[in-house]
């Protein structure tokens, strides 16, 4: 990334490089904060912005200034240097307005009960408005300009900051010069730590409990030594993330929960300790249904399109957006939820949740303070309906799940602290770590830990087991769109089976017998001296020698315990009578006899893919041979298909001219013109005898729409250096 003898990598990611005007960090991914609390040369208040605003790789943020400016104006009383372009100016200011002070308009309407009576509803702009308070100058509000100084880059790329100069070239690399002596090279890519390469855990999957919760991390944003708050509610065993932190996504890898099984997430606010992981949740595999109120959705989809670069359709249609509406019973996964507005410094929302007989509450981030409260309700801030919603707070609950963060925006522990025995024996403190808890206060840290899923003992509805086999069915995409009455053939046919890690379920070279779909655990495919394809759940196999009529083409052994739904020969033809789910797999058989495995898994275009994503783009390739010469589309012509290249090499042309050409695995076609039909920039043509995979518009948009990472990470994709002088298409992210 750089060099010099001042530079030092961040753990997190980015650069610190020291000099005479002090640290001056390059880059700030999600919790860089972490990384300089206890550094030697302490919090930099200098900040190099680079020319990406976001990794589409990672799902990150290069530039979440939020905590450096918290930690810098509340704690050091100064405020923040932040050198860019002039472009990014507009955009970080924008978006720190938002993450710090909250939306500049707010209208509750949407999110309310159309029979709430004007006096119950919270005046949310009075209330951002008491947060907004200056410390040090009473009766006047903070404002970012209190905050931050943009330092951008002038036209000949140096922005001064008092002794330092800050040199950017022309391909977005930089050069720090600390009075007149250049002391490091900085590249343009950040670095970041990689992910994990496996998973890491033992050969029994985690089995949710019918209804508990997982907490993922129950820190606070500038606690180092702990994960960031963030939770998996278990609701009828299937997962709901509530606030993930940054890098939940690895978090679950890393503990074997397969993301599939969680297609929920409530957003309670947008902090960047709580937000940061909703979008990498969103841009993992397959769709997340996306639950918060209207109003929250605003400050979040402003924030992180504004990064990405997406226009606002294109930003919402990564997910599936489930309006809330506060003091009314919302269904999820089976739960009935309450939503209500908490007293924090943005919009931000708390809940209850009832199941089986059994319930608790989630707090959210609140400030849980009488005295305040009162203060605010003398003032006129809150009226007297709303005074009494925050006081009578729901301690009744199984399970309390309380914030005790940093005053004056959360709730201090030292209130909690005074409630009745039996309320903390039934609380769990989040947004906080054990130190910070008054000694024998008997105040918990809700442990944190798949392993310390805390279960509420609730009664199961009668039709649990019908229901979590139909729901395996439903999350199959062959069987998606199967009448309702095919439900009954599949529970009266259907076999559970288990197996231990280590077991073989096929033999290659014996005949096809059964059709499995996997509802916990993991298998490994093995053709002979191919490479494993790693199977997770709701991935299925067996099908190909049942739909050609031949021996099974591979062994299958079971990676870790495994849990799989069996379909016999017979029972599995009869599933699929009047459908053209047969016709669909004798295509997947044949793809999976080629090499297009090979081709997809960790591809050049594509990164990393999920068994599942192979599988379904698999069912949509069709193969060509193509003859040196052929055209596969010429320049101006609409784009209709997307190609992916198996062999050979493909010639890019421009303007007439041939501008390069690219080889196995590179993607052909630019996603503007794709989603609307326009025409190309580029022409495609066969400069060898070639092979190539054919991707029709309509199936790649409804493949990537089934996944959504996949259509960020295509949108700024080009392959290699060829494609260098082609100009960029509608759809491009955002790189100043």
């Amino acid at each position: 990334m750089g060099t010099g003898k001042s530079l030092e990598l961040l753990p997190r990611g980015g650069a610190l490089v020291e000099t005479s005007a002090g640290p001056v960090q390059f880059g700030a991914v999600p919790e860089t904060i972490k990384d300089t609390l206890h550094h030697e040369a302490g919090v930099p208040r200098i900040y190099v912005i680079p020319p990406r605003l976001f990794s589409v790789e990672r799902g990150i943020s290069f530039a979440d200034l939020e905590f450096p400016i918290y930690f810098n104006f509340f704690a050091l009383k100064r405020k923040i240097v932040v050198v860019c372009e002039p472009a990014q100016r507009r955009i970080l200011a924008n978006i720190l307005r938002e993450a710090i002070f909250g939306p500049q308009r707010i209208d509750l309407g949407p999110d309310l009960p159309a029979t709430r009576p004007a006096r119950a509803i919270p005046d949310l702009v009075a209330e951002l408005a008491f947060f907004r308070q200056h410390p040090a100058r009473p009766g006047t509000e903070m404002t970012l300009d209190d905050m931050v100084t943009f330092v951008p880059f002038d036209r000949d790329g140096i922005a001064p900051v008092e002794s330092v100069r800050i040199h950017r070239d022309g391909h977005g690399c930089f050069r720090i010069e600390d009075r007149g002596t250049i002391i490091a090279e900085i590249g343009q890519e950040l670095t970041l730590p990689p992910l994990l390469a496996e998973a890491i855990g033992d050969d029994s999957p985690f089995v949710p409990p019918y209804f508990g919760i997982t907490f993922i991390g129950t820190g606070h944003g500038f606690d180092p030594n702990s994960k960031t708050s963030g939770c998996i509610l278990w609701v009828n065993g299937r997962g709901i993330m509530v606030d993930p932190p940054v890098d939940s996504t690895e978090w679950l890898y890393e503990h074997g929960i397969n993301p599939k099984l969680i297609d929920s997430l409530i957003l309670t606010h947008c902090h960047a300790d709580h937000d940061s992981g909703t979008l990498q949740m969103i841009l993992a595999e397959g769709r997340i249904k996306l639950y918060t109120t209207r109003t929250i959705l605003g400050s979040f989809t402003r924030k992180y399109r504004a990064l990405i670069g997406l226009d606002k359709r294109r930003f919402e249609d990564l997910f599936d957006f489930v309006p809330l509406t506060v003091d009314e019973p919302i269904p999820i996964s089976g739960g009935e939820f309450w939503f209500h507005y908490t007293l924090h410094s943005v919009p931000a929302i708390g809940f209850e949740l009832y199941c089986g007989g059994k319930s608790l509450v989630y707090t959210s981030d609140t400030l849980h303070d009488p005295p305040t409260i009162e203060q605010m309700f003398q003032r006129g801030i809150l009226s007297e309906d709303r005074r009494s919603e925050l006081l009578n707070f729901p301690w009744h609950h199984d399970l309390i799940i309380h914030e005790a963060g940093i005053p004056p925006i959360h709730t201090r522990a030292s209130f909690l602290e005074e409630l009745p025995a039996d309320v903390k024996e039934r609380m769990l403190l989040v947004h906080t770590q054990k130190k910070d808890l008054p000694e024998g206060s008997g105040l918990k840290v809700a442990p944190a830990g798949l392993r310390e899923t805390v279960t509420l003992e609730a009664k199961r509805a009668p039709a649990t087991e019908a229901i979590q086999l139909l729901d395996v069915l439903a999350r199959v995409d062959l069987f998606r769109e199967f009448p309702l009455n095919k439900a009954g053939e599949f529970l009266g046919m259907v076999r559970k089976m288990a197996f231990k890690a280590g077991d073989r379920i096929i033999t290659k070279g014996t005949p096809g017998d059964r059709f499995y779909v996997i509802q916990s655990g993991k298998a490994a495919v093995r053709d002979g001296d191919r490479h494993s394809k790693i199977y997770g759940p709701f991935d299925y196999f067996g099908e190909t020698a049942i739909i050609l009529d031949i021996m099974r083409t591979a062994d299958v052994y079971a990676v870790t315990d495994m849990t799989v739904l069996a379909l016999e020969r017979h029972d599995f033809l009869y599933f699929l009578r009047g459908s053209t789910v047969a016709n669909t797999l004798r295509h997947l058989a044949r793809m999976r006899l080629l090499d297009s495995w090979e081709l997809l898994d960790g591809g050049e275009a594509f990164g990393q893919l999920t068994a599942t994503q192979i599988t379904q783009l698999q069912l949509v390739m069709r193969d060509e041979t193509c003859d040196a010469g052929r055209v596969l589309l010429d320049e101006g012509q609409a784009v209709r298909d997307g190609f992916l290249v198996g062999a050979g090499l493909i010639e890019l042309v421009q303007d007439g001219a041939v501008v390069g050409a690219v080889g196995r695995g590179a993607f052909l076609g630019e996603l503007g013109p794709l989603y609307s039909g326009g025409k190309s920039c580029v022409g495609y043509r066969a400069r060898t005898p070639a092979v190539v995979y054919r991707l029709a518009r309509k199936d790649l948009m409804d493949y990537l729409k089934k996944n959504p990472g996949l259509y960020v990470r295509l949108a700024s994709y080009r392959p290699v250096s060829p494609m260098a002088r082609l100009a960029p298409t509608s759809d491009q992210p955002i790189v100043t």
